[in-house]
């Protein structure tokens, strides 16, 4: 297993489109017909700048490199929330949180609000899912019924804490079994897997394919961070935590290159439309709380990278910042499938298609919003009456700078962006707006273990840990 020193942030790089700018303007080549497959990968807690696609030093995503090398690259991709459970809805539905209305973790989607599966499904579209985090699961998010498969089953244990996931090769395992048990060859196909790895506890697996090392040490104070992040070993050194983040990426980025073999064996590739994200972002040592997300709207946690390939695209790196409720209404333009008539997203890659970029983070008794525009953040946050407690704004870095870079003013300037966070925060009846008794999903008290697995195979899980 290689061993490599380097330092442990690097800067991104600064890829000028403009000279491309003609061949997108309408969102780049297209296809006589159009592609009949989707592949939809989201990665848990993946920021940009810490894969090699996106310039990182380190080649922590070498599969991913390989295949999206010459793709459609946004460089200000943003997550529509901090956490998990309200960002995919986000990314399932094309619609801000506020208008979807998950904003914690454990509620249901209402049972009237499409997402994509539905329409690509009423499109005539196998669809499928495969699903590697708690707050996923049909129990407690309610979208399994969209899909004509849904394999959400968690079994392993996420460091000490009773809360379940899988790891990223048995996820790869369910849906290539998927692909060569279950899809139907003659029929149009969607598929959205969903890898947790990079999620704390940053606790890599002994067969990951790299082991990364560093100079010297960086103190941090370990109060500010959360219990469950906390390392076994060097626990007081943030590089030692950056180490074992990006080795939880590169093993990731081997699992998804096996996915991605396994699509391509199929004869899927050349015929797909296949799109790369993260759910949110992560602070490393940034803020007031390190190596975690949630409770912010920071550019580390809530930056996500964001990648298409599809037929007749050109490579481009796009530089205007776009969100991840663009995905749904992407695909749709893409597959020539007609959208419902209610999104908040765009099409990727059109010109003049939005005037600001909505982020927030809610809680029981707290929000944050925040919209980018240009090169600039507004950010609002509201106690639990809803009242307004505080405006301020930041100039955000160069785009191909490191994300972390961002500095907070007490000035609310004029423009794009501060107009659409006003209209937004009009609009959002928070705290009403939370729905905590409505469409209440629930917290699997034990892990959810797939039907027909063997006593062996249990077992085995239970001798490492994973079930109880």
């Amino acid at each position: 297993m290689a061993r490599r020193a380097l330092p442990f942030r690097a800067q991104l790089r600064t890829v000028s489109a403009l000279g491309l700018l003609g061949a997108i303007a309408c969102g780049g080549p297209q296809p006589d017909a159009p592609p009949r497959h989707v592949l939809l990968i989201s990665i848990d807690t993946l920021r940009p700048d810490h894969l090699s696609l996106y310039g990182y030093e380190r080649e922590t995503s070498p599969r991913i490199d390989a295949f999206f090398g010459e793709a459609e690259l946004f460089e200000r991709a943003y997550s529509a929330e901090a956490s998990t459970a309200p960002s995919v809805a986000s990314l399932l539905t094309g619609l801000h949180p506020q208008n979807h209305g998950i904003r914690l973790f454990y509620q249901r989607l209402d049972a009237g609000i499409p997402t994509i599966a539905d329409q690509l499904r009423r499109a005539g579209f196998q669809t499928a899912a495969v699903v590697s985090n708690v707050v996923l699961t049909a129990e407690a998010m309610g979208v399994d019924t969209r899909f004509d498969h849904y394999d959400d089953y968690v079994d392993e244990r996420e460091g000490m804490r009773p809360v379940w996931e899988r790891r990223a090769s048995r996820t790869t395992d369910a849906a290539i079994e998927w692909l060569e048990r279950h899809r139907d060859p003659e029929s149009r196909s969607f598929l959205w897997v969903h890898y947790i790895d990079p999620h704390t506890p940053y606790d890599p697996p002994a067969d990951r394919p790299v082991d990364y090392t560093h100079e010297g040490r960086h103190p941090i104070d370990i109060r500010r961070v959360p219990p469950s992040a906390v390392l076994r070993e060097n626990r007081e050194d943030g590089l030692e935590y950056i180490d074992r983040y990006d080795e939880e990426i590169a093993y990731t980025d081997r699992e998804v290159g096996r996915l991605l073999d396994a699509w391509h064996e199929k004869g899927l590739t050349e015929d797909s439309i296949v799109v790369f994200t993260a759910d949110h972002g992560e602070a490393m040592i940034e803020g007031e709380r390190y190596f975690a997300h949630g409770y912010d709207v920071s550019e580390p946690v809530n930056r996500v990278p964001l990648v298409v390939r599809r037929p007749g695209l050109e490579a481009v790196r796009h530089q205007t910042p776009v969100s991840t409720v663009d995905i749904l209404p992407s695909i749709l333009a893409w597959t020539g499938v007609e959208p419902v008539p209610r999104v908040d997203g765009k099409v990727l890659g059109t010109r003049g298609a939005r005037d600001a970029v909505s982020l927030e983070s809610t809680t029981r008794n707290r929000q944050l919003r925040a919209a980018v525009a240009g090169d600039r953040k507004w950010i609002v946050t509201r106690d639990v009456t809803g009242e307004v407690t505080e405006r301020s704004s930041a100039r955000l870095p160069e785009t191909g700078a490191a994300v972390s870079e961002e500095s907070l003013e007490k000035s609310w300037p004029e423009g794009a962006g501060r107009e659409a966070l006003e209209r937004w925060l009009a609009e959002d009846a928070f705290p009403k707006s939370l729905g905590i008794t409505r469409n209440a999903g629930r917290r699997l008290a034990g892990p959810k273990v797939a039907p027909g697995r063997t006593d062996e195979h249990i077992e085995a899980l239970r001798a490492l840990g994973y079930v109880e």
